[in-house]
């Protein structure tokens, strides 16, 4: 074979195959949107993470003076009795229940206190505890309020899940018997993701 024709054949396969490079090199327009569009999801959805703990954590309640009563039918308060609310500290039940001792407190205010004691719950991250109040007579103006603190019973993978215990509770800060806690679930799902 003569060098000539060598170049030519080379030439030729080179002119043939270079097409190929560029379609498998250069993403097609549907490709670019579709990266951009997985980007600009993730990007949001890290954005509304982002403002989702913003407001959990640094935000304290602030018990305010309770509403003057829309309705005639008011108890008036002595004290409040605050029970099962075994995590919070003596400091944080006085401050949440002052501003309602020795008070009239009507529908609106009892339901505005339950309010406050489960915001306070919810901003420290502890999503399934919440305040209620018992059936109770009020004449003798003892209130008495019952929280129910969320607590984790058992950490399981699913059937078909090929997680085993010890990922799990390696993956999961909490433990059976403690307070359940946003955070601490968020960080789960972060470390199984």
């Amino acid at each position: 074979m003569s060098s000539p024709a060598l170049v030519a054949r080379l030439c030729l396969a080179l002119l043939c195959l270079s097409p190929l490079d560029a379609v498998f090199a250069a993403p097609t327009p549907g490709d670019t949107d579709l990266i951009r569009d997985r980007q600009n999801r993730l990007l949001e959805e890290q954005q509304r993470r982002l403002e989702e703990l913003k407001d959990l954590p640094g935000k304290e309640a602030k018990p305010v003076q309770p509403a003057a009563p829309t309705d005639t039918r008011c108890f008036p308060i002595k004290d409040i009795e605050l029970k099962g609310a075994d995590s919070l500290s003596e400091s944080d039940k006085a401050r949440l229940l002052k501003p309602y001792i020795g008070q009239c407190l009507g529908v609106p205010q009892l339901n505005e206190l339950l309010k406050v004691i489960t915001d306070h719950y919810i901003e420290k991250g502890l999503v399934t505890s919440r305040a209620y109040l018992p059936q109770q007579d009020l004449s003798a103006g003892h209130l008495k309020v019952l929280v129910v603190e969320g607590k984790l019973e058992s950490l399981k993978g699913a059937e078909n899940s090929k997680l085993s215990e010890r990922e799990l509770s390696m993956a999961f800060p909490g433990k059976a018997g403690e307070l359940v806690n946003l955070r601490e679930i968020e960080q789960m799902v972060d470390q199984l993701n």
